[in-house]
C-alpha cells in the first residue's frame, strides 16, 4: 500500500499535489463552516426574469409555433410525456416507473430503499448497490431530465397545468434535499446536470404566473446554491473529463442567469475558462472524446453545446480554435454513424444526456447533428442527421430550421475515411453507402498507463475490434456496456477484449482488470496505415497487448475491403512456440447464425441479407457458437445501461505455430442476389502471403501481403506492396487493381500504375 501510493505521488505534477492538499484542507473545514452557515447563499426578495438560453427572445417566442405548424406529430408527442409526468410516470435508463406524490427523491427507484441525508463528503456512492441499489437510478431521476418536457407541453399548448406542475416538482425538491445532504449532493455533476435541467425548465415556465415573488426567489436562491457546490467541487483531478466539462458548463450558464448575485461574474468567468482551456484535453484534434467512449463523446459535446449556444446568445466571442475543434466533434459522430443512424456502443455508456433532447433510441443521436448542419451550415451533416428534428427548433429557432431545409440533402457517404488520432478507420464504398466496416485502432482511453498502475477510464480493451455492417444492416456489432454497479462478473466482461470484435491470444486481455472502471497496463495502440481509391481500402494497425507474454507475440491486423464482394481481416503473429488463439465475432440481436459442415459461418438478418465468414487459413480451427446462456460470455449484447438482450457470439479458437497469419473473410448478398464468393487459399502459399478468391463468371481477385523490402509475387503478380489487389476477368486480363504502399505492382511485365486506370490508386496516412 505504501509502495503505490509512493508511485502515485511520483505520476502527480507539483500542482496536483498542491491541489490534492487543498482539498484535504477544504474537507475538513467544510462541514464546520456549513454548519456556522458560512457557506451559503443569501436569499432574495426580489429576483430577476430568467433569459432565453439559446437563441434570442424573438426567436425563442416563434418556436412554439413553428413547431405546431411544421413538426408534425412532435406536440402529440411532447403533450403525451408531459401527460404522464403529471401522473408520476417517469421514464429513466430504458424502464418505466410509477411514482407518487411527494415523490421520494433521496430512494432508489428500484429497490425502494431509502440513502441516508448524512454530510455530501460522508456519503459512499461506490458501494451502495448492495445497501440501497444502483446508484445511477436514484441520480437519474434526480437529474430532472423530464422537468423540461413539462416546460416545452406548457409553451406549445398554453396550459398552465405543465408549467405548475414543473415549478411545484423543483420547490418540491428543494424542500426534500437540504443542501449539502444525502446522495443527489454527493457529485458536483449531478448538481450540473440537474442545474442545466431546472435552468432550461425556468426558460420556458417564464411568463407564468406562479413564477412570480416568493417563488421566484427561492428558485433563484436555489440555483445559487448549486452554483456555489460547483464552485467549491470543480472535479480538476477526480474525473477531469465529461465531469469537469459538465461542471463548468453549468457554472458558465448559472454565473449568466443568476448575473446580479455577488458571485456571478466569478462562476461566469471560472466555468468559461475551464471550458475553452481543457476542450483541447477533452477531444482528440480529428473531434472524437479522448474517453474512447461514444455514449460519453455526445454527453461531451452536449455540455459545449449548451455552453457555446449561451455564449453566442450573450455575445461572447468563442475563440475560434475551440469553434473549430466544436464543429470537428460532429464530423467525428457523422463518421462513426452507423448507415440505419444509430452509433456504435463503443466504451462505457449509461444513457446520460447533457441535454435532454428528444432521440428516436438511447444509440440515436440525430438530433445533435441536426443542430451541428446548422451551426455550421454544413450539407453532409443535414445529410446523416435527416428530417429536421422538432425538438431542435428550441435550440437553434425557427430560423435554424428555415437554414436547414434550406442545406441540400442530395449526395451520398464519404466512403472511406480514416480518424488518425482517435484511431477509428471507415472502410467504406459510396456506391454501396449501406457497406461499411469500422476498425478500432485508437487507444483504450486517455490517461490509462501503460505500466502497472491502476486508472479510472470508460474506455474498453478494444484494441483492433471491427464493427461490420451490409447492405445498411448491422451484423457484427460492439456489444455495448451493461452496468456499473451491478454484479462484477457482468460489469467486467463487457469490458473486457473477450467481449469485442477481436483476437485473444492465450486468454490473455488487453488490458490489465484493476476493479470497477479501472485498468492499468494499457496497450500501446498504432494505426500504421490507411490508404483508399475506388472500390478499395486497406487499413492497419497493431498493439504490444501480447508481447507481454511468456512467448511475446507481436500482433497487427488488417482489413482489407474489395467493395463491394468482401472483406479480408488479417491477423498477424510473430513470435515463436504455439499459442492458443481466440478470435471473437459478436453478432447483433436480430441477426441469426449457424456454422456449416465446412466451418463457415452463415447467418442472416431475415430476409434482407445474407451472410458468409470463410477461415482462410492453415491453421483452421473450431468455431464455438453461443447465445443468451448463463454466462455473461453467453452471447449477450446491452442495449442500455442494465438492459441486454440475447445475441449469437462466436469463438474461433485455432493453436498456431508462430509466425502464422489469419485470415477470415466477410462476404454478403441481399436475400435474392447471387451466390457469394467461394474463397480458398492460394497453392504452395504456406507463409499466408496471397490468396485468391473466385467469384461466379470466372473473376478472381488476388491479393498479395508483404513486408518491407520483400517482393511477393503469385499467379504473376509481383508487388512490394504491404498489400494488393489485382481483379482479373474470366479471360485473365487484369481489370482493376489496387496497391497500399510500395513502389510497383506489375502483372505478367506490365506495370500497374496508379494512374492508369481509374479503379485503382495508392495512399498513405501513417505508417
Amino acid at each position: 500500500m505504501i509502495r503505490r501510493t509512493l508511485a502515485r505521488l511520483l505520476r502527480m505534477s507539483p500542482r496536483e499535489i498542491a491541489f490534492r492538499i487543498g482539498v484535504a484542507v477544504e474537507h475538513a473545514v467544510d462541514r464546520p463552516l456549513d454548519r456556522a452557515g458560512l457557506r451559503r447563499e443569501p436569499a432574495r426578495e426580489r429576483a430577476q426574469p430568467f433569459p432565453p438560453l439559446w437563441t434570442a427572445s424573438d426567436e425563442e417566442r416563434a418556436v412554439p409555433g413553428a413547431i405546431r405548424a411544421r413538426g408534425g406529430e412532435e406536440v402529440r408527442d411532447v403533450v403525451a410525456e408531459a401527460d404522464a409526468a403529471l401522473l408520476g410516470h417517469l421514464r429513466l435508463l430504458g424502464r418505466s416507473y410509477q411514482f407518487r406524490r411527494p415523490i421520494p427523491w433521496c430512494a432508489d427507484p428500484v429497490t425502494g430503499r431509502p440513502w441516508p441525508l448524512a454530510f455530501h463528503r460522508e456519503m459512499d456512492i461506490f458501494s451502495g448497490a448492495g445497501a440501497h441499489g444502483d446508484v445511477k437510478d436514484v441520480w437519474e431521476l434526480n437529474r430532472h431530465q423530464f422537468l423540461p418536457t413539462l416546460g416545452k407541453a406548457y409553451r406549445l399548448t398554453g396550459d398552465e397545468r405543465y408549467a405548475e406542475a414543473a415549478l411545484g416538482l423543483i420547490e418540491e425538491w428543494i424542500a426534500a434535499n437540504p443542501y449539502k445532504r444525502g446522495i443527489n449532493w454527493a457529485s458536483a455533476l449531478e448538481v450540473a446536470v440537474r442545474s442545466l435541467a431546472w435552468c432550461w425548465t425556468l426558460e420556458l415556465t417564464e411568463g407564468h404566473l406562479a413564477l412570480l415573488g416568493d417563488r421566484r426567489g427561492r428558485l433563484e436562491g436555489a440555483l445559487a446554491a448549486h452554483a456555489r457546490y460547483l464552485e467549491e467541487n470543480l472535479s480538476f483531478y477526480f474525473s477531469p473529463y465529461n465531469h469537469l466539462v459538465g461542471e463548468a458548463a453549468a457554472l458558465y450558464i448559472l454565473g449568466s442567469v443568476l448575473e446580479r448575485r455577488p458571485r456571478a461574474a466569478r462562476w461566469r468567468r471560472l466555468g468559461w475558462r475551464i471550458l475553452v482551456q481543457t476542450m483541447p484535453s477533452q477531444f482528440h484534434a480529428d473531434g472524437g472524446t479522448v474517453e474512447q467512449a461514444s455514449g460519453y463523446h455526445f454527453f461531451t459535446q452536449g455540455f459545449y453545446l449548451q455552453a457555446f449556444l449561451h455564449a453566442r446568445r450573450r455575445g461572447d466571442t468563442i475563440p475560434a480554435a475551440a469553434w473549430t475543434l466544436f464543429e470537428r466533434t460532429f464530423d467525428y459522430a457523422a463518421t462513426l454513424q452507423r448507415p440505419d443512424g444509430t452509433m456504435p456502443m463503443i466504451g462505457d455508456g449509461d444513457e446520460g444526456k447533457a441535454l435532454a433532447l428528444r432521440q428516436r433510441s438511447t444509440w440515436d443521436f440525430r438530433p445533435y447533428l441536426a443542430v451541428g448542419a446548422v451551426l455550421f451550415a454544413r450539407a453532409d451533416l443535414r445529410r446523416a442527421a435527416g428530417p429536421f428534428p422538432p425538438d431542435a427548433a428550441w435550440l437553434v429557432g425557427s430560423e435554424g430550421w428555415d437554414e436547414y431545409d434550406r442545406l441540400s440533402s442530395e449526395g451520398g457517404c464519404a466512403g472511406s475515411v480514416a480518424l488518425r488520432e482517435s484511431g477509428y478507420v471507415v472502410l467504406a464504398d459510396p456506391a454501396e453507402p449501406g457497406h461499411r466496416l469500422l476498425l478500432d485502432a485508437g487507444p483504450l482511453a486517455d490517461g490509462v498507463p501503460f505500466e502497472d498502475f491502476p486508472s479510472a477510464a470508460h474506455g474498453h480493451a478494444d484494441a483492433l475490434s471491427f464493427e461490420w455492417t451490409a447492405f445498411g444492416q448491422p451484423i457484427l456489432v460492439d456489444p455495448g456496456f451493461f452496468t456499473y454497479n451491478g454484479d462484477v462478473a457482468w460489469h467486467r466482461h463487457f469490458r473486457e477484449t473477450t467481449a469485442h470484435n477481436a483476437l485473444v491470444a492465450d486468454g490473455a486481455s488487453q488490458a490489465t482488470y484493476r476493479g470497477r472502471l479501472t485498468w492499468s497496463r494499457a496497450p500501446r495502440v498504432r494505426l500504421l496505415r490507411f490508404d483508399a481509391s475506388p472500390g478499395f481500402a486497406f487499413a492497419e494497425g497493431c498493439h504490444d497487448a501480447f508481447e507481454r507474454l511468456r512467448d511475446p507475440l507481436r500482433y497487427r491486423r488488417s482489413v482489407l475491403y474489395v467493395a463491394p464482394h468482401h472483406w479480408i481481416v488479417r491477423d498477424e503473429l510473430e513470435g515463436d512456440g504455439s499459442h492458443t488463439i481466440d478470435r471473437w465475432l459478436h453478432f447483433a440481436p436480430n441477426v441469426d447464425v449457424v456454422v456449416g459442415s465446412d466451418g463457415a459461418i452463415r447467418g442472416s438478418t431475415g430476409s434482407e441479407v445474407e451472410f458468409r465468414m470463410q477461415e482462410c487459413s492453415s491453421a483452421r480451427g473450431v468455431v464455438d457458437l453461443r447465445r443468451g446462456g448463463p454466462e455473461p460470455g453467453d452471447g449477450w449484447v446491452a442495449t442500455g445501461y442494465g438492459a441486454r438482450v440475447p445475441a449469437f457470439v462466436a469463438r474461433l479458437r485455432c493453436t498456431p505455430r508462430a509466425p502464422a497469419a489469419l485470415h477470415l473473410i466477410l462476404s454478403a448478398r441481399r436475400g435474392s442476389a447471387a451466390p457469394d464468393p467461394a474463397p480458398r487459399v492460394t497453392p504452395g502459399s504456406r507463409d499466408g502471403r496471397s490468396l485468391i478468391l473466385a467469384r461466379d463468371g470466372g473473376e478472381q481477385d488476388v491479393i498479395l501481403y508483404g513486408a518491407p523490402g520483400t517482393v511477393t509475387e503469385v499467379a504473376g503478380i509481383r508487388s512490394d506492396a504491404r498489400a494488393a489487389c489485382v481483379r482479373l476477368d474470366a479471360a485473365g486480363a487484369a481489370v482493376a487493381w489496387f496497391r497500399a504502399g510500395g513502389s510497383f505492382l506489375s502483372y505478367h511485365d506490365r506495370h500497374l500504375d496508379h494512374g492508369e486506370h481509374p479503379g485503382s490508386a495508392t495512399g498513405e496516412v501513417d505508417r
